[in-house]
């Protein structure tokens, strides 16, 4: 493996700094849908897991340094099927770890509900 080191990089016009390059970024990215239990755009995850409804599992293709990564997640109905909210982890008594983030999804009235437009981004540093 070859190593680069430099300090900032430039577009000609704009210069930023290397660490907010390598700092900044979404370490893991996701978009998928409960309902057709797919993946539809990933990066840095291998799989896709439907543990039952409203709760999926993804994992990390390289694993994060540690389980204190930050998660930001959003979900809803691509049909416009009504309220929708997302809890991440500690939820249902899930530990994060360092290869796999959970996801449970619920409608407006509480009850466990799959959604066809899920995304998450994860920021942290990997391992």
């Amino acid at each position: 493996m070859s190593t680069l080191s430099v300090s900032n990089i430039t577009d000609g016009t704009d210069t930023v700094g290397t660490s907010y390059v390598v700092n900044g970024s979404a370490k893991a990215w996701a978009r998928w849908n409960q309902i057709a239990n797919t993946l539809v755009k990933t990066q840095n995850v291998s799989s896709y897991t439907d543990v039952a409804t409203g709760y999926s599992r993804l994992t990390f293709t390289n694993s994060m340094s540690d389980a204190d990564y930050s998660v930001t997640a959003c979900s809803g109905e691509l049909t416009g099927g009504g309220n929708r909210s997302i809890g991440v982890n500690g939820n249902g008594g899930r530990t994060p770890t360092v290869s796999i983030v959970s996801f449970y999804n619920f409608n407006s009235s509480g009850s466990d509900s799959d959604d066809s437009c899920l995304n998450m981004s994860i920021h942290g540093d990997l391992a």
